[in-house]
């Protein structure tokens, strides 16, 4: 089965990889950004390619909400729905992707009461709009699950 990794780096990057160990031991093949090579394609681009190819999107999310899409200028960029270039950030164009193309998600919360560091809690290092923004995207997996 291939199944596309999705999380912010800076603040999961441990996660990341033990998820992406776990399910290589278990015979999948798993995409993700620590693959990424230099290429023609723009990141945003190759992440909503690599999302649409995969069979299962596991989403992993804590308190940043990442890096903002700001592939402008993509040609042939088709942007999932509810995602708006500049204000809807990467890992999130991910997950809408998931959920355009009709793939199963499984995404998982970092529980609220999770001992984190304050560097990685958007709504405290006052990261733009960024803190509501995850906020709000938990909310709704939240609800969802």
């Amino acid at each position: 089965m291939k199944i596309y990794i999705s999380a912010t780096y800076r603040d999961l990057q441990s996660h990341r990889q033990a998820v992406l160990s776990v399910l290589r031991r278990m015979g999948h093949q798993v995409v993700g950004m620590e693959d990424y090579v230099a290429e023609d394609l723009r990141p945003l681009s190759r992440c909503l390619a690599d999302v649409e190819s995969c069979d299962v999107y596991v989403g992993i999310f804590a308190w940043r909400y990442g890096s903002l899409a700001t592939d402008a200028g993509s040609s042939g960029l088709v942007l999932p729905s509810n995602a708006v270039l500049g204000k809807t950030s990467v890992t999130e164009c991910e997950l809408r992707q998931a959920i355009d193309k009709n793939k199963p998600v499984l995404a998982f919360l970092l529980d609220q009461n999770a001992e984190w560091s304050p560097n990685y809690f958007d709504a405290i290092t006052g990261d733009g709009e960024n803190g509501k923004a995850i906020t709000r995207l938990r909310q709704e997996l939240g609800q969802s699950s």
